[in-house]
């Protein structure tokens, strides 16, 4: 495994159709010596087999919680942030200031927030991970 592993949920909400990852990007990352680790079906809602994922240089995995990194579209559920690895950073559109919940857990699990928003280079539409 690599010193750094991004780990690519599957959405909680089944109305969320995005996934915080597309497959074009996994060989940038890949390039860099970085494990990318997809959650089954986290594509699924966009249209992304997990196979695209793979043919990409990603491991289709049943969890993500032991990645160093973890992105996500919305925040995850409390319960699914207090699995994950201490240490660990969690990206996404979290919205801290309307999810204390989120907040909280993650400081209970020592997990580092990061909104997209805050992402250097962010703008809307898009991100510097895909560039």
């Amino acid at each position: 495994m690599a010193a750094v592993a991004v780990g690519v949920v599957k959405e909680a909400d089944p109305a969320e159709r995005r996934v915080a990852l597309v497959p074009e990007v996994v060989p940038k990352l890949t390039g860099l010596g970085v494990d990318v680790l997809v959650e089954h079906d986290a594509g699924t809602g966009a249209w992304l087999a997990d196979s695209a994922y793979t043919e990409a240089g990603a491991s289709a995995v049943s969890g993500v919680d032991d990645a160093g990194i973890v992105v996500c579209v919305n925040a995850p559920p409390k319960e699914r942030i207090a699995r994950m690895r201490r240490g660990a950073v969690l990206v996404g559109l979290l919205n801290p200031a309307g999810n204390p919940d989120v907040v909280d857990a993650c400081v209970a699990a020592g997990v580092t927030a990061r909104p997209w928003s805050c992402c250097r280079g962010h703008c809307p539409g898009r991100s510097r991970w895909t560039r």
